[in-house]
């Protein structure tokens, strides 16, 4: 976590080790219905690719194993 003006920053790394912004917030109360909402949304919407693709993901002792 880094804090950036008013947000604090989760930075995760991508596969090929570059750190990218993976979530931000200001730390204030959430609301849960935002995430109920679209959590909804990415799982039933014909166009979210997490109906229409598999995705799978693996940590070895190499490393990050994935494919889509």
């Amino acid at each position: 976590m880094q804090r950036d003006g008013n947000f604090w920053v989760l930075h995760v790394t991508r596969g090929n080790g570059e750190p990218v912004a993976g979530w931000a917030s200001t730390l204030e109360v959430e609301n849960p219905l935002d995430f109920e909402v679209f959590n909804h949304y990415i799982a039933t919407h014909p166009k979210s690719p997490f109906v229409n693709w598999i995705f799978l993901s693996a940590v070895t002792p190499e490393g990050r194993v994935k494919w889509t």
